[in-house]
């Protein structure tokens, strides 16, 4: 049975009825002679669930957190695609690290492991113009 098919039937006798809308008259089960048909409704949805964590490590007085991370989804804008994302910014030990995985393919997108003084020009980095 293809989506557009229904499985109308007479609500009394369970007799297959014809779908389509009825007479001006009304409609009658040529078997028991009701009136009312029964039309099953199917509803197909897709879910899916994305998350991302994100954190802070501070310490008390300081304005700037020794380290953040993010680890989760993230949706890519040069491939419109969502990806799995890993990013560690150490400034305890001047480190930036960052994965961008294709989940589907498993193929790495982005890497990216350097010293976190030598980072420049992404996000927060990015010159003022």
């Amino acid at each position: 049975m293809t989506d557009t098919e229904l499985e109308c039937a007479c609500q009394a006798c369970d007799r297959p009825a014809d779908p389509s809308p009825p007479e001006p008259e009304g409609w009658r089960c040529a078997g028991c002679g009701c009136h009312r048909r029964r039309v099953p409704l199917r509803i197909h949805e897709r879910l899916s669930l994305r998350e991302k964590a994100r954190g802070k490590v501070k310490t008390p007085g300081v304005n700037r957190p020794r380290i953040e991370f993010v680890e989760g989804d993230d949706l890519h804008r040069d491939f419109g695609r969502w990806m799995k994302l890993s990013r560690q910014i150490d400034r305890e030990n001047d480190r930036y690290r960052e994965t961008v995985v294709d989940p589907k393919t498993g193929r790495v997108v982005h890497e990216c492991d350097e010293p976190l003084s030598e980072h420049r020009g992404h996000g927060s980095a990015k010159r003022e113009e």
